[in-house]
């Protein structure tokens, strides 16, 4: 993989030299390049421990804790130890419950004592399903998609469903592709466009979901991104008053609990705000961090009602 990427990175190079703006050109291949750290190889795929989830939570250890007991309870990361084979000494890491009489993926003899001598250390590991969604990028479309259903049910017998990755045909001819397709009570169905950055919402990829809805007579298209507001003014450009899109940025998907500022149709009006949503991405992260440690809590049986009034 080092070779892989030592050699990519060189031929990056060599390209972007030959671009208009060579640096933008070299920022966008090394992204690229960052990217492929996540490997469709579950053996090979990253580990990490409690301490490094803890420095990614702004070094709140309570954080980490309860969203490590909340995300192995819903199978979402497993809970991994390393076994080193006793034969030839190769190094894999293996589920907890998956270690008894392991045979070695180097040698296929059983590792019959695979375990450190001194102390036996934990890590965590994505389980396959989040693990495929990140690699794909498919996990912002599950982030909106929940927004969505959550911030639409406030309002009873409005939204009949939501559904990923549907494709539109007119006879046998593809009119295009929705990421995710809203169905309404009334009939009305919308498009959303989903991309991991704003600026890859570009007029040619909104004019594909456009087309869709003209297809289908809908009201508004909706555009996902997985950038904050200040990220994406491309993509805000298209969210003015006629009310034809909709853009909902990290701001709106990241909340725990969506409350957005609604209009007639139950999605979020940029114009209104000065393109501003309510509250910041820090103020989100805090509230993000404070509604884990109060869900623990509440699950795991050490939240008193009646003693937090005083």
């Amino acid at each position: 993989m080092s070779w892989f990427k030592a050699r990519a990175d060189r031929l990056a190079r060599e390209v972007a030299a030959a671009q208009e703006d060579p640096d933008a050109a070299m920022a966008q291949f090394s992204e690229l390049l960052a990217d492929i750290n996540v490997s469709h190889d579950a053996e090979t795929s990253g580990a990490f421990d409690l301490s490094s989830l803890s420095k990614a939570l702004g070094g709140k250890r309570s954080v980490a804790e309860a969203w490590l007991r909340w995300a192995l309870q819903r199978r979402l990361v497993l809970r991994v130890v390393q076994l080193i084979c006793d034969h030839c000494g190769f190094k894999v890491l293996r589920p907890v419950e998956q270690t008894g009489n392991a045979g070695c993926p180097r040698c296929g003899r059983t590792m019959v004592d695979p375990f450190a001598l001194t102390s036996l250390t934990f890590r965590y590991r994505l389980a396959e399903p989040l693990r495929r969604s990140i690699d794909d990028d498919s996990v912002y479309h599950a982030l909106i998609m929940r927004w969505l259903i959550a911030a639409l049910a406030n309002r009873p017998g409005f939204l009949v469903g939501a559904h990923p990755g549907v494709e539109f045909y007119r006879g046998k001819q593809q009119i295009g592709e929705a990421d995710i397709v809203l169905l309404l009570a009334d009939g009305t169905v919308i498009p959303a466009e989903v991309k991991r950055h704003g600026r890859q919402l570009t007029e040619g990829e909104v004019g594909k979901v456009r087309s869709i809805a003209d297809a289908l007579q809908s009201p508004t298209v909706l555009l996902g991104a997985g950038d904050s507001s200040d990220d994406c003014p491309q993509a805000l450009a298209h969210d003015r008053d006629d009310g034809t899109a909709r853009v909902i940025t990290s701001e709106y998907w990241l909340t725990p609990i969506p409350r957005p500022a609604i209009d007639g149709s139950g999605l979020p009006r940029w114009n209104r705000d000065n393109n501003r949503p309510p509250g910041t991405l820090h103020d989100h992260e805090e509230a993000f961090c404070s509604f884990i440690e109060d869900a623990s809590a509440r699950a795991f049986g050490t939240h008193d009602p009646v003693r937090d009034l005083f």
